[in-house]
């Protein structure tokens, strides 16, 4: 019989067995990074908040912070990141992802504990801090390595039995080179064409799970797992863990133009951590792909 935390999320049986068999892929965004908290008892920013955020810190036009504002509230994330990275000198912009991001000391999250357990060969980290990575090699410095989009030693790592963190979207160490705003989603795009080569291969050879994705605007997340679809119709889904009672219109917009992601859903309520089911639904994938591993020995 099933427990009632069980019940929280229905994880498909083929997605267990291919992350216990170390096939699948992960990919982390904010909603992963947002999970985490400091001894001030405060979380990270989401993408929206941490967009908002910059703006208040390193942008000194006060016409320029409204329109982000208004840019973020219509959901034009990469819209209003521009705004910030045309109107903020790098220097000022540098000190405020810090500020947003390093200098708070975010401690790793029980979900990021249960991703590192699931222990897939590939995780795609779309988020500029180090929490995921830095707990990764702080356990076994010996079987991480960290590449990010623009190295060229990326399929060199996929082919070594090192476990292969991804920054695709680059890090908090190098703010210059994060990619942050539709003119910077451009020149990946143009400059890193290899990347794309092989995340491209990975969505049409592997099972990917998406965690803490929004599919809200992230060009690289739409784009791929467009040309995927259409490259390989009917193949078997990858897999999202969404919210439940939240705003569907981005989830279903994605569905509308066949994406090929299978929704799975944590319910979501009105305390004031909405998603700590998340945690739940995560912890339960995690026992399951562990006990699939025991059966598979």
């Amino acid at each position: 019989m099933r427990s009632e935390a069980e019940g929280v999320v229905n994880w498909p049986h083929a997605l267990v067995e291919e992350l216990a068999d170390r096939r699948a892929v992960i990919v982390l965004g904010s909603g992963v990074t947002a999970r985490s908290i400091n001894d001030a008892g405060n979380t990270p920013p989401t993408w929206a908040s941490l967009v908002t955020g910059l703006s208040t810190r390193c942008v000194s036009d006060e016409l320029v912070r409204q329109q982000v504002g208004d840019l973020v509230g219509n959901g034009k994330f990469p819209q209003a990141a521009e705004e910030v990275r045309t109107n903020a000198d790098p220097q000022s912009f540098a000190r405020a992802l810090r500020a947003e991001l390093v200098d708070p000391k975010f401690h790793p999250s029980g979900a990021h504990n249960d991703v590192m357990t699931l222990d897939a060969p590939i995780v795609i980290n779309l988020n500029y801090d180090r929490i995921f990575e830095n707990q990764c090699i702080g356990f076994d410095d010996s079987s991480y390595v960290v590449t990010h989009y623009f190295q060229d030693d990326l399929v060199r790592n996929i082919r070594s039995p090192l476990r292969v963190i991804l920054k695709l979207h680059g890090s908090v160490d190098d703010p210059q080179q994060i990619i942050f705003s539709t003119s910077d989603y451009a020149r990946l795009r143009l400059q890193n064409k290899d990347v794309f080569e092989v995340i491209d291969a990975i969505l049409k050879t592997r099972t990917v799970l998406f965690l803490g994705c929004g599919f809200n605007g992230d060009p690289d997340v739409d784009n791929l797992l467009t040309e995927a679809a259409l490259a390989v119709p009917g193949a078997y889904p990858h897999y999202a863990l969404v919210p439940r009672n939240a705003d569907r219109s981005a989830f279903e917009a994605a569905r509308a133009r066949g994406l090929n992601v299978s929704f799975v859903d944590y319910p979501i309520d009105d305390s004031p951590d909405p998603h700590h089911e998340f945690d739940s639904a995560l912890a339960i994938l995690r026992a399951r792909v562990l006990a699939q591993r025991e059966l598979s020995i």
